[in-house]
């Protein structure tokens, strides 16, 4: 992996290009523009025909087949989708003869900032190494390293998904949900993966979950209310963490990640909300079997905040780890400095390869 240190590229590479085109015109693709609208960028492709010749922000979306009438050798190509990077990257090569040094991975302001750091990737690579040598199977140490490269590179080439992913929060059939369950889902958003917990476990499980935003927590009640799964669902308007406090909390205007005690772009603060520690909300129930956690950048000091919870009921959890590049160290760091008798795997969610999460199995479920 060392060598890819050598072969760093940054948004300084893309922008060096005359121009600029971007693949992928969905809801994802408005933070790229955003990002590279004032740098020679000329337009879209995308394979939905329904979206050809349509215009997203002002730049017009074409057809992949008029790739070869816009695309040259002083063009560089963005995808602007976050899953499927490394089959686009294939089609681009092999159908469109693109060179593979012309196209870039995902990215937008917040992937600039907090994800391809690569200054922290280098400055902790001897911790990376130490984290992908203690993950448990060949398939998780290759999937990290890959995404590493990837982060360094901005290949979309090595975005590729672990084979031990087949379904959403479960690692092969070793870290998963199972019937009979007691169950934590922190950034429950309204309910949908609660609603796949109990739709998989054919509602033989009870499922705290826990959301901040005010519009989300109100919509995750009713859901709870209109399915009639009160008895299987608790709701908890909290954000966890290490502490007991008051915060804010706000979204960004790609709606794609959370910034939290930040103010917004007008200099207001954002939606107010309690933060707790999930060893204090929790200091009443006695099993907890799984906790997924995907909490936009608080993962770590969430996980500090049930160091008693992990410690004393040893659930199986699914944790992600890309809304901050050093997630990729320190979550892994944190668990075994917690129970170092976890064993961890490294994957995503299907056909979202670029997003890390991490699998962590106890010795006792």
């Amino acid at each position: 992996m060392d060598m890819y240190l050598k072969n760093i590229r940054t948004i300084k590479d893309i922008k060096k290009y005359e121009k600029i085109v971007l693949f992928g015109a969905g809801q994802t693709s408005k933070g790229t523009i955003r990002l590279l609208k004032d740098n020679n960028l000329i337009c879209l492709f995308d394979s939905d025909s329904s979206k050809w010749g349509n215009k997203i922000d002002g730049y017009y979306v074409h057809s992949p087949s008029d790739i070869s009438n816009i695309v040259d050798d002083n063009t560089a190509i963005v995808i602007s989708c976050i899953s499927n990077q490394y089959e686009i990257s294939i089609e681009l090569i092999n159908k469109y003869n693109i060179k593979k040094d012309h196209i870039f991975s995902y990215t937008n302001k917040y992937y600039e900032d907090f994800v391809y750091d690569t200054k922290k990737i280098i400055n902790n690579f001897n911790r990376i190494k130490k984290v992908i040598d203690l993950l448990e199977d060949n398939e998780s140490k290759e999937y990290l390293k890959n995404s590493i490269i990837c982060r360094l590179t901005r290949d979309p080439l090595y975005i590729k998904q672990n084979s031990n992913i087949k379904v959403p929060y479960e690692y092969s059939n070793i870290v998963l949900p199972k019937k009979g369950d007691v169950i934590i889902d922190c950034g429950a958003y309204i309910g949908d993966t609660a609603e796949l917990f109990l739709k998989k476990l054919n509602e033989e499980c009870k499922i705290y979950c826990i959301e901040p935003f005010e519009d989300s927590y109100d919509q995750l009640c009713s859901n709870v209310r209109l399915n009639n799964i009160s008895n299987k669902v608790e709701c908890l308007y909290n954000a966890v963490s290490n502490e007991k406090r008051t915060d804010y909390i706000r979204c960004n205007e790609d709606a794609a990640y959370v910034c939290a005690n930040l103010k917004d772009n007008q200099g207001k603060l954002g939606n107010k909300i309690n933060v707790d520690k999930i060893d204090n909300l929790f200091k009443d129930i006695n099993q907890i079997d799984f906790i997924k956690m995907d909490i936009e950048g608080e993962e770590v000091n969430a996980l500090n905040g049930a160091s008693n919870v992990i410690r004393n009921m040893k659930p199986n959890m699914m944790i992600s780890a890309y809304h901050l590049v050093e997630h990729i160290w320190e979550i892994p760091e944190t668990i075994k400095n917690i129970d170092s008798s976890y064993k961890i795997y490294a994957g995503h969610q299907p056909m979202a390869p670029f997003e890390i999460e991490f699998y962590l199995k106890s010795n006792q479920k």
